[in-house]
């Protein structure tokens, strides 16, 4: 659980870092994904950054099942 909001963390940090353009590619993201929450991660567990991409996945795509619902509440 820690993991997972931390990586939601990381991912408001780096997707809202003004001082990278736009166009990085996929790789150069997912680097910056790492970078970040390797440096805040309390664990001592080592996460790849393809286990990172594949939790977001589901993190994601999680929120996207709630989004229509809280849109609705919020009306």
């Amino acid at each position: 659980m820690d993991e997972d909001v931390l990586l939601c963390n990381t991912w408001l940090q780096v997707s809202r870092d003004v001082t990278v353009e736009g166009d990085q590619s996929r790789h150069a993201y997912w680097i910056r994904m790492k970078e970040h929450f390797d440096l805040y991660n309390k664990s001592g567990i080592d996460r790849s950054e393809r286990s990172l991409r594949s939790e977001w996945s589901t993190i994601n795509r999680d929120c996207q099942k709630w989004l229509p619902h809280l849109r609705r509440l919020t009306r």
